[in-house]
């Protein structure tokens, strides 16, 4: 059941950041500071992963050498 107030209208709606700003200093360091330690769990584990599994060799995508076909493209200097 939703609590109203006294003249029997709905309590005003609350934003995240008000709510946030609601919490005792104190505990939003500790919240900021456990959002860190999980996405940097979350970093160190995807690294770990990535090693463990690479990514799969796609036989689909041409290889393409950069250097050769620059050196076939250029126009050659003229020796005038």
């Amino acid at each position: 059941m939703a609590s109203t107030s006294s003249s029997g209208s709905p309590p005003p709606r609350r934003t995240l950041w008000d709510i946030y700003k609601g919490i005792a200093p104190r505990h939003r360091v500790i919240l900021g500071m456990g959002f860190m330690a999980f996405s940097m769990v979350g970093i160190w584990a995807s690294d770990k992963l990535e090693k463990k599994y690479p990514p799969p060799v796609d036989n689909r995508v041409a290889r393409i050498n950069h250097s050769d076909t620059m050196d076939k493209q250029s126009p050659k200097p003229s020796s005038s």
